[in-house]
């Protein structure tokens, strides 16, 4: 199955790994089955380990069993085939802690690669398949070009006006990877967005399509972003519904992410409410969260990662998606290094993996 090669690649697994699989109740079995016999086809030992599907939202912000945490820690690789994305957990929290920090000493080596409820047949058939050393220059070039400090500027047809300033970051492992996994990192797959944190400044106005653990919204939902934080939650039943669920909830209405979706083979509608996830990677699409941060100041109990479709998104004032087109998708030297897949006006239209 290509999807599972391109997972493959970007784990680099080597014969003799021990890998952990970690499934929920809830997860298709021919996605676990595809996994597990890639992973033993490259010579890695594979351990299964089954667990309830977190709550999406993060609201009870769970943690596995600790023997199933340890087993993860001491693994060469792990793949997390959850509902809800793992990183947005307790446990998740423990593997960051784990692949990023010293303990006792020594950092624990894992490859860490989290799916982020996009374990589904349907997706690995469509997004997954995007071959992953073209994406590697996407994103290098996406990266270039988004360095840090830079501004940004979403708007559409629908009155979206929403600024935002790129926050200067170190290295972290949860950084966009432009090469196969080294040890102590993580990665969301499959690809794929660009994805910052914590900006500098963010203000204005979002239509907000959907978000998790909603799915797509009746009508869209009109937030007022004021220094970083959702002063005013407008629409119909589905604000009330947001509001509700948030109400009391510390640090509920920060802007913790901005994104721009890069993969044109991800699908542009997916019914199910974790299928937000998928529709943020599609090329044009954009994402924003609102909840729990990555600064300590801005920790909570709720994240919930959210859709806005069909931007027109300028870089420092240059046309970086128009009207949903990722313009770096013209660039001559980036088509040519496509055509080693097929046509380059193929490969990078929304049904390019049907000819994959």
């Amino acid at each position: 199955m290509p999807s599972i090669r391109n997972a493959l690649q970007c784990l680099d697994v080597k014969s003799g790994e021990e890998a952990s699989i970690l499934r929920e109740t809830t997860t298709e079995q021919v996605i676990v089955d595809a996994f597990a016999s890639g992973l033993r086809y490259v010579g890695a030992k594979v351990t299964i380990l089954e667990v309830e599907p977190n709550l999406m939202g993060g609201l009870d912000y769970a943690r596995y069993p600790k023997a199933v945490e340890e087993a993860l820690l001491s693994s060469d690789l792990a793949v997390a085939l959850s509902t809800f994305p793992l990183h947005h957990t307790g446990t998740g929290d423990r593997l960051e802690d784990g692949i990023g920090l010293k303990k006792g000493g020594k950092q624990f080596p894992l490859r860490y690669l989290d799916t982020i409820g996009m374990s589904k047949a349907e997706a690995l058939r469509t997004s997954g398949r995007f071959p992953t050393r073209l994406f590697w220059e996407i994103m290098k070039r996406v990266m270039r070009k988004l360095s840090e400090g830079k501004d940004l500027r979403f708007t559409d047809q629908r009155g979206t006006e929403l600024t935002a300033k790129i926050r200067p970051q170190k290295y972290s492992p949860l950084a966009p990877r432009t090469r196969p996994m080294q040890k102590s990192e993580f990665l969301t797959w499959p690809f794929g967005a660009w994805v910052t944190h914590d900006m500098v400044q963010c203000d204005g106005l979002l239509n907000w399509d959907g978000c998790v653990p909603f799915g797509l919204f009746d009508q869209p939902i009109r937030l007022t972003i004021e220094g970083g934080l959702a002063t005013k939650i407008e629409g119909g039943h589905d604000a009330k519904r947001l509001k509700d669920y948030i109400k009391g909830i510390e640090n509920s209405t920060y802007i913790p992410e901005l994104g721009i979706g890069l993969n044109p083979w991800s699908r542009r509608f997916v019914g199910e409410p974790n299928g937000i996830h998928e529709m943020t990677r599609c090329s044009g699409n954009c994402l924003l969260a609102m909840g729990a941060g990555h600064i300590p100041e801005r920790f909570g109990k709720s994240h919930l990662d959210g859709l806005f479709r069909d931007q027109t998104v300028y870089v420092e004032d240059e046309v970086f998606v128009k009207d949903g087109r990722v313009a770096i998708f013209d660039d001559p030297e980036l088509r040519e290094l496509a055509r080693q897949y097929g046509d380059p006006d193929t490969i990078f239209s929304p049904v390019g993996y049907l000819y994959f």
